[in-house]
């Protein structure tokens, strides 16, 4: 039986989901995927449009995860500083991600536009907002690191930052025009449909309760169903219950939190971000916000910002 389902405003304003059916009886494929979130689809959706014969195997429905429940940021970027994640990774490896993910953005806005999307896509920017001393000096390396790698980034001072946000609780604020806001859950039912469109086959309820290596590839068993695979994809982040319970030990858990506010007026979203930018902070407990449809979203995170 599925999980009972939060009520959000993600599922309350989101596009309906595709129609699918639990996996039954014995299929192959080229490639089979477990999870349905951004990861899994997107990769059943470019090997489909390669012509990969490919499933999603979901345990809940499409987006169930933190795909289809964070905050809807698209950032050209991750959690750490540049300069961090060379020392982490290493240089080689640290420029390859950054590349990647400097045109991430392009990536998502494109098959937004490519498959038409409804997913309240707002391409303006985001503004990492500073708080305090150490927050105007985060941005500060950010902003030196990341012009040093080509980004176009621009340092906000705090009149400007202020008058961007709408608030006076910011000192600065880094502006990067690559980025932009989306309906996490309304995209991740797109790319599911998309995929489908391009012969994908996607299943959900279905989790998978055993991965077993066979002499042409790989078996995964569902309650209902078993798929025979050359290849396998695991999709699922941090949803690992079931077959594949090992990988979750990788991961560490953190607890969020999102608010919505009621809708703005016309004053209001004269004075409170009007360009309509994605905001994050410095903080360690974040506070980011985006603009959907007159809509604020408030997003806190209980941990380390990174």
């Amino acid at each position: 039986m599925p999980e009972q389902l939060c009520d959000s405003l993600w599922r309350a304003s989101s596009l309906k989901a595709p129609e699918l059916a639990q996996l039954e009886g014995r299929l192959s494929f080229d490639v089979a995927i477990v999870g349905g979130g951004f990861t899994g689809l997107s990769a059943a959706l470019h090997l489909a449009k390669l012509g990969v014969s490919v499933v999603v195997i979901e345990a809940q429905e499409i987006g169930f995860g933190g795909s289809g429940r964070n905050v809807g940021l698209a950032n050209a970027g991750l959690w750490l500083e540049p300069d961090q994640l060379d020392k982490t990774i290493g240089a080689e490896a640290g420029k390859t991600l950054y590349d990647a993910l400097a045109v991430a953005p392009d990536y998502v806005f494109g098959l937004i536009d490519a498959y038409d999307i409804d997913c309240e896509a707002v391409r303006h920017g985001t503004l990492h907002a500073g708080v305090g001393k150490l927050g105007l000096a985060q941005l500060e390396r950010r902003y030196e690191q990341m012009a040093r790698r080509g980004a176009p980034v621009t340092l906000l001072n705090a009149s400007d930052a202020q008058s961007r946000i709408g608030s006076e609780k910011f000192n600065s604020a880094l502006f990067d025009p690559r980025a932009g806001t989306i309906q996490p859950l309304a995209y991740a039912r797109g790319l599911a449909f998309a995929a489908i469109k391009e012969g994908a086959q996607l299943f959900d309820y279905s989790p998978v309760s055993k991965i077993e290596p066979t002499q042409d590839g790989w078996s995964l068993q569902t309650e209902k169903g078993e798929v025979q695979a050359g290849k396998v994809i695991l999709a699922t982040n941090a949803y690992c219950e079931y077959g594949i319970k090992d990988q979750a030990r990788k991961f560490v858990p953190i607890f969020y939190s999102q608010l919505a506010s009621k809708p703005l007026t016309e004053q209001q979203l004269a004075r409170v971000l009007p360009n309509k930018e994605g905001v994050w902070d410095t903080c360690t407990v974040m506070r980011l916000v985006s603009f959907r449809q007159a809509r604020t979203v408030y997003f806190r995170r209980n941990g380390r910002s990174g």
